[in-house]
Formats: C-alpha cells, sequence, structure tokens
C-alpha cells in the first residue's frame, strides 16, 4: 500500500487516528486486495460509518461501497445533492 500514499510518510500514519484519511485514500486508490484488507482492518461497520460521513471520497467509489455494504445512497454525503443552488441567469 506505499504507493497509495505518495504524498506522506508511512510512518506518519496512525491507523486508527487517520481512518478517515487511510479509508478515503485507499477507496479511491487502491485495488481489491486493498478494499479488502480496509475491510479486514477496520471491519464493515467502520468502513460504512467513514464512507457515509466523507465529502472527500470519490463518486465512484462511493457507489461501490454503497454496492458493497448496502448503504442507501441518500447516506453517503458525497452523494447528496448539494444545498447549494445555482444562480438563475437573467
Amino acid at each position: 500500500m506505499r504507493g497509495l500514499f505518495w504524498d506522506t510518510a508511512l510512518a506518519q500514519i496512525d491507523c486508527d487516528h487517520h481512518a478517515a484519511y487511510v479509508v478515503e485514500r485507499v477507496s479511491d486508490h487502491g485495488d481489491v486486495k486493498d478494499w479488502r484488507w480496509l475491510l479486514d482492518y477496520y471491519g464493515p461497520a467502520r468502513v460504512r460509518e467513514i464512507v457515509s460521513g466523507s465529502r472527500r471520497i470519490s463518486k465512484k467509489s462511493a457507489n461501490l461501497w454503497c454496492l458493497i455494504l448496502n448503504i442507501p445512497r441518500e447516506e453517503v454525503a458525497c452523494l447528496r445533492r448539494s444545498s447549494h443552488r445555482k444562480a438563475a441567469n437573467f
């Protein structure tokens, strides 16, 4: 997984303290083996909690987690519609 954290010193990453960062990075840049590690290390409930609250995870990764963990799309922050409305063109 070293290649997934190209911009961070691995010694500085505490997988428990930086769980959201790890889950987001692995979700967006990891492969199936890395995703399995996430589920083994954090467990499905913790991954679900992080994915549901993340606005930084890609929509593609979030959608895949929704399928894997049976998360309703409306419960995932990055998949909800933005509350900002576009300005009307006058």
